[in-house]
């Protein structure tokens, strides 16, 4: 996913500083594991940048945060790489 939004950035900018809401459908499609969570999770209603969500799912490894930014990645591109 990460190299997913910076291909992205390559031709777009201003991406990285595009927001999204962490919402309560969201949070409730993860259950971590054995009650684990990261050090620093996410707060529903806050709105987050591409950014910091992709620093957040690399330092904590924070499945909320990969939830977020899969719903909303560029799906072709995803498959591009990938298939690449």
């Amino acid at each position: 996913m990460l190299i997913t939004y910076l291909k992205q950035a390559e031709t777009e900018p201003l991406l990285l500083n595009q927001e999204f809401e962490f919402t309560e459908e969201i949070k409730q499609k993860n259950s971590y594991t054995n009650n684990i969570k990261p050090s620093q999770v996410l707060v529903v209603g806050r709105k987050y940048t591409i950014d910091d969500l992709l620093k957040r799912m690399i330092v904590y490894s924070d499945n909320d945060v990969q939830e977020l930014l899969q719903e909303n990645m560029n799906k072709d591109i995803y498959n591009d790489i990938f298939t690449n």
